[in-house]
């Protein structure tokens, strides 16, 4: 009898345990084969004060992750309301970080395993979303919310004349690029529920997150490969980053309707690649407002005396083609992002991984060609690594709000735009 009566009071403290830790963790996701975070239930991820120890579990050169040490980690950075938030997966688990520069507070939260990862924003909203390639579909965070959102993915294609098909035919993304073996690209903005996708560096949907249902809007021209692509802020056009010839080093700027896919805009010869021909490129581009965006291209700098030297750098253009490109080059880096006012670079190192913040005063180079770039315009006193200060390690994803830094770890720190470095 007293041990049938231990049994139910034990079942019972079981059952109010996991109710609580379910009402905490934000929406629960299906198993791990599907659309669940690490350890398949979702409900890993537990709401509370945060251990700061979490932050730093892929760390490779053994330093803390805190910059300074001075940081009190226990404080949420004011993105949300509520309770701060705290990744209670081992070591070893993928998880993602939202770093504040004012503040140097943190939160690190339990992400799912993914090789594609991208940090967007929806301008209509001032919302973020960090989403996720899982199994057939996205899982996206919403990190000012702490919710989470599953979009099974199912691609519709024109049905077969004379079939009366309204809706089309449905295929699951790797159906679709299977020959390819590419996974999809997202855009850097949404809109609403409205998501779009680069699929096998030739085709441009847009994806209800909703229904899960992607349409194709634009396919390349033949022969042509996108090696990078955003929509604009309000989904209205597209930013295209279009290969010359095949899988050639040079690029044009195509801004097409993105409803219509009408060409509106284009830009010849101003996208160098610093690859081998052959190979398949993956260039950031992302919009800074509706009329403005940039991305990362490599320039020929010629300086008198000196020869010629390749720079990396960010390349801003109008999307109208009203004004002169403006180049920022910058310091040797894996990944880079600027904030939207140009005044601050976060930058990936190569061999550590580590995130660095550095403060860029500098004003952009018009340019019109970057195969022959002048050196002696080009702006002095480019940002040094060595004067940046340490926010973490891992993979970066870029800001939110110009105020935080965020970033994605996880056992390999690598991502399906590494193949295409």
């Amino acid at each position: 009898m007293l041990r049938n009566v231990l049994a139910l009071i034990v079942a019972a403290l079981l059952l109010v345990s996991g109710c609580t830790n379910a009402d905490s963790a934000g929406q629960p996701g299906p198993d791990a084969e599907g659309f669940g975070g690490p350890g398949g239930t979702g409900t890993e991820m537990a709401l509370g004060n945060r251990d700061p120890a979490v932050e730093s579990p892929s760390a490779t050169d053994g330093s803390s992750a805190d910059p300074a040490g001075s940081a009190d980690d226990s404080v949420m950075p004011p993105i949300a309301t509520g309770a701060s938030r705290e990744a209670s997966a081992d070591a070893s688990s993928p998880t993602l970080t939202i770093y504040d520069t004012e503040t140097g507070e943190r939160i690190t939260v339990q992400a799912p395993e993914s090789a594609v990862v991208r940090l967007a924003h929806d301008a209509s909203a001032d919302r973020y979303a960090v989403a996720f390639l899982v199994g057939d579909g996205l899982r996206i965070y919403f990190p000012e919310e702490d919710q989470w959102q599953d979009a099974p993915l199912a691609i519709r294609q024109s049905s077969p004349s004379g079939t009366g098909g309204e809706n089309g035919i449905m295929t699951a993304p790797q159906d679709e690029a299977a020959e390819w073996k590419l996974p999809l690209r997202l855009s850097p903005h949404f809109t609403g529920d409205q998501w779009f996708y680069l699929s096998r560096n030739n085709e441009i949907f847009r994806l209800n997150a909703n229904t899960g249902i992607a349409e194709r809007i634009w396919s390349a021209p033949e022969n042509r490969a996108v090696y990078g692509m955003s929509a604009s802020p309000d989904g209205t056009r597209l930013a295209v980053l279009l290969s010359r010839d095949g899988l050639g080093s040079e690029a044009d700027v195509v801004v097409t309707d993105a409803a219509s896919g009408t060409i509106l805009h284009e830009r010849q010869g101003i996208v160098h690649v610093n690859k081998s021909d052959g190979i398949l490129a993956h260039l950031d581009v992302e919009w800074s407002d509706n009329e403005t965006f940039g991305f990362n291209t490599n320039a020929k700098v010629i300086t008198e005396g000196k020869g010629t030297e390749w720079k990396q750098g960010w390349l801003v253009l109008d999307a109208d083609g009203g004004e002169a490109a403006k180049l920022w080059t910058i310091p040797g880096g894996r990944r880079f992002h600027f904030a939207t006012d140009m005044s601050r670079l976060a930058v990936e190192t190569v061999e550590t991984h580590d995130i660095l913040l550095l403060d860029d005063s500098r004003s952009g180079t018009a340019i019109d060609n970057v195969l022959s770039v002048d050196g002696q315009s080009l702006p002095d006193r480019e940002p040094s690594p060595e004067s940046g200060r340490r926010l973490g390690t891992g993979i970066l994803l870029g800001w939110m709000h110009d105020r935080h830094v965020v970033w994605y770890q996880n056992e390999s720190l690598q991502t399906i735009e590494d193949f295409f470095q």
